[in-house]
């Protein structure tokens, strides 16, 4: 199928010329650029499928089987997924290429357990970039490793709107020359996205080199008068100033208002704040004789926006903060219209009318089944009209089109996002755009040079439809574009950051490496909560893992003033002791778990300090991995040792066949060797004690050397506690001989065992001295047994000689060393990926022995 055939069945539209380009030009680019509207979603996608699917060898390059498609902070990234699953049923492809949103929770990856297949991954840079760093954030430890694997091996990466990525950006850089450093198993190659890029943004330590040699796609001249896409990028979006303008009152008196106390929004006194609102809140409390009245300017907004929309269309309103579109939105709920007697603005509190336009609030702190019933009515507004709330969620990745925009000051890159969603399709002959003015305090969460800068050329510009804006910014001065666009700042990460973070076990105090200034820049910052019903200890009973339609994204400064004036307690997974603990201090990306009856939540407002209590949407099914929990063992059914080795062997030939173009031949073997033998442990009497403690085997009687590697029903806890078999299985068999690869990859196939070896703080010590880690005592016997495919495994006596630092006794290297070692050979994105495919195979054969009933 050629590629103009293969477009219009996705799209129902023929592509641009640059589309095309971008699917048949031999090299495939790092750079894009192309104006906001310009179609660059599906740009990308579909030529990426279309190269993957149909384009040939000799004539185009290979890309990589999964395409990481990064978006900025705070954006929806649904309406994304939406539009690229329509593209692919239309194509008759749903079934083999999928479409996941990465955002967390404990049923929402699937993804990483089929490494060979094609997928497209949807996600904000702060839930891609985790999961890129081996911190995933909102995802169990133990699967920390596997989509670190699968996001550096055989991935093309895509950074929309680089220019709203802030720090991040920086780390997309750096993780691009550390993986030419490191080299990867596959293609893993990195494509910027800007409607403005400047490529000197990349100009890392480790990449600066890299920059000059990058290939650039853009549109041709030419492209700018052709139709149909000169229709966009001629459209006209009249630019002036409204009239409304954000500042601090110096007034003592109230605003000539009248509100309804159920509508009026937290004083800025009285309500929690982000960082940003914190620092907001201090300037205007420096000055005792100023006082902040956040009403009476939504009003006075709310009146111009009632008077600037039209009928039957959609009128988007995009603000800088949360707290200041709720107050927006309060206002046009209750319907402001203007006091001619007084010329001031009143706040009339009957109900709207059935004539009245949709009102419709829309920002990043809504639970997904919220924000999926929003993202819906807002498709439906711009048939239907209305007038939506926003903040910066709209700046990428939604595809809407207002007839009248409002939007407060804000950085250029921001600004031309946001008009971006104005007569996007050159549809109407007139449309509106009204900028509010901020003074320097209202300027957070920006810089005040940045809305200076900003602020200079909007006063010189009446039109900021895409023309007038390229015309406009080749007029301009370098100094005065470089003040437009600055390099955005942050901390960069280097490569000891990265070899450190392969390293997922915490230390002694159950810490970890902060990664948060990494993925996003301060003011963002944001842990995820979760809301359940239960009295003083969310342990009595044990609360399930948390689900992705719990997650509610809440900001630290928020988050910790809310428990300060609840007087309560947020909670957090203790993957070492299996409970909820008393969370001591308010990290980022984890999840924390809330009290439901004290609030917290509304499905109106989102997240909102002064509800009541909240809505509990978890089922309570799915228990939370812990490091001494063995979840995978407990499928529904009894089954063998050599029976589940068989299924994983399998499962894992099947894997290789289609990966078989990426892997040396001798990693293959020694991959096939490693799923034959990764369970020897289970032979060991604590796991086979456990299972016939807690509930009795099935009356069969099993043959010589047999053993049980999974039961029916949960099993006992372990006399040993903590015991993990995969770490008996790696030092049986270095004792066997097998290579330290093999070992390593069998070790860390659950990801609990991998960099070290250390016995746990909860565990009791072994007898006599000996040395003990992970419930494997020294000295602890295994007996024969047959792990399938005509291999019966040997008795063996353990040793943890292995976990001591240095040389043993007989010239060996420690585990640590050993792992040091693999790390030089193969790179931290090698490595890892090995380990993956053999993970995979084994969770692909217990899911299946478990639904076989």
């Amino acid at each position: 199928m050629n590629y103009l055939t293969f477009f219009e069945t996705a799209t129902g539209q023929k592509p641009y010329d640059y589309q095309l380009g971008l699917a048949y030009d031999e090299t495939w680019p790092s750079l894009l650029e192309a104006p906001t509207g310009a179609g660059k979603t599906e740009a990308i996608v579909l030529a990426w499928l279309w190269r993957r699917r149909h384009a040939q060898n000799n004539t185009n390059q290979k890309l990589p089987r999964r395409l990481a498609y990064c978006l900025p902070m705070r954006v929806l990234v649904e309406q994304t997924r939406d539009r690229v699953q329509r593209w692919l049923n239309a194509l008759g492809l749903a079934e083999q290429v999928g479409v996941h949103i990465l955002m967390g929770g404990e049923n929402a990856e699937d993804w990483d357990l089929y490494p060979e297949r094609e997928a497209i991954l949807i996600g904000t840079q702060d839930m891609l970039l985790s999961r890129a760093l081996n911190r995933g954030y909102a995802v169990s430890r133990a699967r920390w490793p596997m989509p670190y694997a699968l996001l550096n091996n055989d991935c093309l990466w895509v950074f929309d709107e680089v220019q709203l990525m802030g720090s991040g950006l920086a780390t997309t850089a750096q993780l691009a020359a550390f993986r030419a450093k490191f080299k990867t198993l596959g293609n893993c190659s990195s494509m910027w996205v800007s409607a403005t890029l400047r490529p000197d943004w990349l100009a890392t330590v480790d990449f600066q080199d890299t920059i000059r040699t990058l290939h650039t796609h853009q549109l041709s001249d030419h492209e700018w008068d052709q139709l149909p896409l000169s229709l966009r990028l001629n459209a006209t979006k009249t630019l002036q100033l409204a009239k409304t303008r954000f500042s601090i009152e110096k007034s003592e008196k109230k605003p000539n208002v009248s509100v309804n106390t159920e509508d009026q929004a937290p004083s800025q006194d009285d309500s929690s704040a982000d960082n940003a609102d914190e620092k907001e809140e201090r300037v205007g409390k420096t000055d005792k004789k100023q006082k902040l009245d956040p009403n009476k300017k939504a009003i006075e907004l709310a009146v111009e926006i009632w008077d600037a929309h039209r009928a039957n269309t959609l009128t988007l309103v995009v603000v800088n903060t949360v707290d200041r579109a709720i107050e927006l939105y309060k206002a046009l709920q209750a319907k402001c219209v203007p006091d001619p007697k007084r010329g001031k603005a009143l706040l009339v509190t009957s109900p709207l009318d059935a004539l009245q336009p949709q009102i419709m609030l829309l920002h990043s702190r809504f639970r997904p089944p919220d924000r999926r019933k929003k993202i819906a009515q807002l498709l439906r507004m711009q048939d239907e009209g209305g007038i939506v709330i926003s903040t910066q969620v709209i700046e990428a990745g939604v595809d809407i089109s207002a007839r009248v925009m409002f939007t407060e000051l804000a950085p250029w890159a921001s600004l031309v996002q946001r008009v971006g969603r104005c007569n996007r399709k050159g549809e109407y002959e007139k449309a509106d755009v009204f900028w509010v003015d901020l003074d320097e305090d209202r300027a957070l969460p920006y810089a005040v040079e940045e809305l200076t800068a900003a602020r200079t050329q909007l006063l010189q510009m009446q039109n900021m439809g895409p023309r007038a804006l390229r015309d406009h910014l080749a007029g301009l001065a370098e100094n005065e574009r470089a003040a437009l666009y600055p390099a955005p700042a942050g901390s960069v990460i280097r490569k000891k950051d990265v070899l450190e973070l392969f390293n997922t076990t915490t230390d002694l105090t159950g810490s970890d490496l902060d990664i948060s200034s990494y993925v996003r820049d301060v003011d963002e910052i944001t842990a995820q909560v979760i809301w359940r019903e239960f009295d003083q200890n969310p342990n009595d009973p044990l609360q399930a893992a948390a689900q992705r339609d719990e997650l509610c994204a809440v900001p630290i400064g928020k988050l910790n003033d809310f428990l300060k004036k609840k007087k309560t307690a947020a909670y957090r997974w203790d993957f070492l002791e299996g409970q909820w603990a008393r969370a001591e201090k308010i990290v980022p990306g984890q999840v924390y778990l809330l009290q439901a009856q004290q609030g917290g939540y509304d499905s109106d407002l989102g997240w909102n300090a002064d509800s009541a209590a909240v809505e509990v949407i978890s089922d309570g099914l799915n228990a939370a991995d812990a490091n001494k929990n063995d979840l995978l063992s407990h499928a529904k059914v009894w089954q063998t040792l050599a029976n589940h080795t068989n299924d994983v062997v399998c499962e894992l030939d099947g894997i290789l066949t289609q990966l078989a173009q990426l892997l040396l031949a001798e990693d293959q073997s020694m991959l096939r060797q490693s799923a034959r033998w990764h369970d020897w442990g289970k032979a060991h009497y604590v796991f086979q004690n456990a299972f016939d403690k807690a509930n009795p085997p099935p009356p069969q009687i099993l043959g010589v050397n047999e053993a049980w590697a999974k039961s029916s029903g949960k099993a006992a806890r372990y006399e040993h506690s903590g015991f993990r078999h995969e770490l008996a299985s790696a030092l049986a068999m270095l004792q066997h001989g097998h290579s330290a690869l093999a070992c390593y990859v069998v070790a860390a196939h659950h990801g609990k065992v991998r960099v070290s070896i250390r016995a746990m703080p909860s565990e009791t010590p072994a007898p006599q001295g000996k040395r003990f880690a992970r419930g494997v005592w020294d000295d602890d016997v295994m007996p024969a047994v047959n792990l399938g495919g005509g291999v019966l495994a040997p008795e063996v006596t353990l040793s943890l000689a292995p976990m001591e630092l240095g040389l043993s006794i007989e010239g060996q290297p420690s585990w640590a060393e050993r792992v040091l070692e693999l790390l030089e050979i193969y790179g931290p994105f090698r490595l890892a990926y090995l380990e993956a495919l053999l993970c995979a195979a084994d969770r692909r054969a217990s899911a299946k022995a478990g639904s076989e009933l």
